[in-house]
C-alpha cells in the first residue's frame, strides 16, 4: 500500500509528482478551479467516487493519464505535458537499452 502523501519523504514526493502524479492539494485546487465536486469529477473521469476521495486523501496516486487531463483542464500547456511524456519515453528507452547492453556482456 502506498504511503499517504503527507507521510512521504521529500524524495518520495518528488518522485510521485514526476511520475505523472498529482499532489492532493493540487487536485483539490483543480476541483475548485473547475467549479465542480468530487462526484461529478469521478463521473467525468469514469472512475468510482471513492477513487477520487482516495486521491484527495493522498492514499492513492492519480494515474498519469488522469493527472495529465486534469492539468490540461486547469490550463497547463499541452505542449509542456507532451514534452514530459517524450522525456519519460526517452528515459525509459535509454534504461532498457543500457540493461540490454549489460546483458550482452
Amino acid at each position: 500500500m502506498q504511503l499517504p502523501y503527507e507521510r512521504m519523504t521529500t524524495g518520495q514526493k518528488a518522485a510521485f509528482t514526476r511520475s505523472g502524479g498529482m499532489t492532493p492539494q493540487r487536485l483539490r485546487h483543480i476541483i475548485e478551479e473547475l467549479d465542480t465536486d468530487q462526484s461529478k469529477l469521478a463521473r467525468a473521469l469514469g472512475v468510482p467516487d471513492r477513487q477520487v476521495r482516495r486521491w484527495i486523501a493522498g492514499e492513492r496516486a492519480v494515474p498519469a493519464d488522469k493527472s495529465r487531463v486534469l492539468r490540461i483542464l486547469a490550463g497547463e500547456s499541452i505542449a509542456e505535458i507532451i514534452a514530459e511524456i517524450v522525456k519519460e519515453i526517452e528515459t525509459y528507452t535509454n534504461n532498457v537499452r543500457r540493461t540490454l547492453e549489460k546483458e550482452k556482456r
